[in-house]
C-alpha cells in the first residue's frame, strides 16, 4: 500500500443456508431446513487466525495459510501466501525491470519433513519499483497435506542475488483443518484486492490475493471461497458480510469501529 493511501483490513464472515432435497411429488410442501456453518478462527478454520502475520528481516513480508477440500476427507489443498514489501527486493533491468522471487513451504510432523513446496514468480516493469513503496509482491505456493498439526517453515528468496544471499524465514506450528462433507462446510476464506492475479485455486479462477487482508478504501474487494457437503438437486442461501478496520497510512489515523463496508445475500442450486 502506499503512503498516505487510505486503507481497509478485511475480515469475512460467511453464513450458509442449505435446503432439504426437494420431495418427488409438487402437491407435498417442501420442508426447508436451515444449517448454519460460520468459518469463524473457533469452529471450522483456525486458519483463519493466520491471515497478516508479518515477518521480519531483510525484506519484511506479511503472510497467511488457506486450506480448502483437497478431492476426499484424507486430503487438503494449503495454501500458503506472502506479500512481500516491494522496495526491499532488488531488480534487474534485462529490457524491463525484472523482480524474481521464490516462495517455499516446508511442513515437519515430529521434526520429519512431510511435504515441501518450491514456486518461483517473476514481474516485469517498465519502470524500477521505488524503494520508498508499500507495495507488495504476491506470491503463493500449495500443498496437498493430511488433515493434523504441522510445525512449518516459510522460506523468501530474492532471486537476483547469488549464492541464496538474500532470504528471509519465518517458522511456527500450524493446524491444517479437516473438511467432513456430512454437512455444510465452509473452506477459507481469501480477500483479494483485484482480480488477473497469480492465485488460482479452480479452473477459470485468478485473484491478486493480498495475503495482509489489506485493500485500498476506495477498491472494489473479491472473495473467493468453496461450500462442500449441500445437498445436490437442493437450494441454498448464502450472506457474507465484511467487516473492517479503516487504517490511514502517513497519517497517524486509526478507525476500530464497527465498520462495515459491504454485506450481500444470494441464492443458488446445488
Amino acid at each position: 500500500m502506499r503512503e498516505g493511501t487510505s486503507v481497509i483490513r478485511m475480515g469475512a464472515a460467511l453464513m450458509m443456508l442449505g435446503a432439504s432435497a426437494p420431495c418427488a411429488l409438487a402437491s407435498i410442501p417442501q420442508q426447508v431446513v436451515p444449517v448454519e456453518s460460520r468459518t469463524d478462527p473457533g469452529a471450522l478454520n483456525a486458519l483463519a487466525e493466520s491471515g497478516g502475520l508479518k515477518a521480519t528481516g531483510a525484506f519484511p513480508f506479511d503472510y497467511q495459510y488457506l486450506a480448502f477440500y483437497g478431492g476426499s476427507p484424507e486430503i487438503v489443498a494449503l495454501w500458503a501466501a506472502a506479500s512481500v514489501e516491494a522496495g526491499r527486493i532488488r531488480g534487474v533491468f534485462d529490457g524491463g525491470w525484472r523482480y524474481s522471487l521464490s516462495l517455499r513451504l516446508e511442513l515437519f510432523e515430529n521434526d520429519s519433513l512431510v511435504v515441501a513446496k518450491t514456486r518461483r514468480t517473476d514481474f516485469v516493469f517498465s519502470r524500477q519499483v521505488a524503494d520508498t513503496t508499500r507495495d507488495g509482491f504476491p506470491l503463493q505456493t500449495m500443498v496437498s497435506v493430511a488433515p493434523g498439526h504441522y510445525d512449518y517453515r516459510l522460506i523468501v528468496q530474492d532471486m537476483n542475488w547469488p549464492d541464496e544471499r538474500s532470504i528471509n524465514r519465518v517458522e511456527g506450528r500450524l493446524t491444517v483443518p479437516e473438511f467432513p462433507v456430512t454437512g455444510p462446510v465452509v473452506s477459507s476464506i481469501a480477500v483479494a484486492a483485484d482480480s488477473s492475479g497469480t492465485f488460482k485455486p479452480a479452473a477459470g479462477v485468478d485473484l491478486q490475493l493480498n495475503a495482509a487482508a489489506i485493500v485500498e478504501k476506495a477498491a472494489r474487494p473479491f472473495i473467493y471461497f468453496e461450500v462442500y457437503g449441500l445437498t445436490p438437486g437442493s437450494g441454498y442461501r448464502g450472506e457474507i458480510k465484511l467487516s473492517s478496520t479503516w487504517v490511514s497510512r502517513g497519517r497517524g489515523e486509526q478507525f476500530t469501529g464497527p465498520y462495515q463496508p459491504f454485506q450481500m445475500q444470494y441464492r443458488g442450486t446445488v
